[in-house]
């Protein structure tokens, strides 16, 4: 008798992606090998650009009225939350709360992290960058509720203005039982003709004994924007000399 082994492909690392905008994390990450559970944005557009970029996983759906119970078990959460009260483009109102027992809002500093009108640390966000908190809220609730889903590894993603609030992260991160990483990359060092700095946030749950490495930097070839832009382009693609 003759045994056929089929072969099987086991899944090692899988990830729930948070405002997932048009896939730019989502893709590194499955170009890592992770399989993505799920990924979610408030954004239509971004939804139809995320399917097209990197699957039909996504979700259209505002984070704030999501529970645990919407989220799957995965390996590793990831959220580039939004930075337009962050970012040097925006309006840099930085990151704003509400607390959640006597409704005073304030904006969080590494001196003000609990209510300056009650001292509670029960909050949620006010202002977009703010949505942070979101992803700390499920985290609670998947710690309260259902610890299976309680990811090995979290990752955020932010402008570089985002550097006076890495204490505030590192905090939360520890709240919840995760060591915290932070580096500051750029993507014109990493084969992108884009000169793009943005803070990368890791935590690695508490009961994982490893320490995090973060990839280094090349810094011997900067690609030019020449390098990717085609030359053979067809006209209707111009704007013409009287627009």
């Amino acid at each position: 008798m003759r045994t056929v082994y089929r072969k099987e492909r086991y899944t090692l690392y899988t990830l729930n992606d948070f405002f997932c905008g048009a896939g730019g994390l989502g893709i590194g990450f499955k170009d890592a090998g992770f399989d993505i559970e799920k990924a979610w944005d408030f954004d239509k557009y971004a939804v139809q650009t995320y399917k097209e970029n990197v699957g039909d996983h996504v979700e259209e759906k505002d984070i704030t009225t999501m529970t645990i119970e919407d989220v799957p078990k995965a390996t590793a959460w990831t959220f580039g939350f939004p930075c337009q009260d962050l970012s040097v483009a925006g309006n840099q109102a930085g990151m704003e709360t509400e607390c959640n027992t006597c409704g005073t809002k304030w904006k969080l500093d590494t001196n003000n992290q609990n209510c300056p009108n009650c001292q509670s640390d029960d909050f949620k966000a006010a202002n977009r960058s703010g949505l942070f908190f979101e992803i700390m809220r499920l985290l609670d609730e998947a710690t309260e509720r259902e610890s299976q889903k309680r990811p090995l590894v979290i990752m955020a993603e932010n402008v570089k203005a985002l550097r006076k609030y890495l204490p505030i992260l590192e905090t939360e991160y520890a709240k919840r039982g995760y060591k915290a990483y932070y580096t500051l990359y750029n993507s014109k060092y990493w084969d992108v003709p884009q000169n793009r700095e943005r803070y990368f946030v890791v935590g690695i749950r508490d009961d994982i004994d490893a320490e995090f490495i973060f990839p280094t930097e090349q810094h011997d070839y900067v690609p030019k924007l020449s390098s990717v832009l085609e030359t053979n382009v067809d006209e209707k693609y111009y704007i013409s000399d009287e627009k």
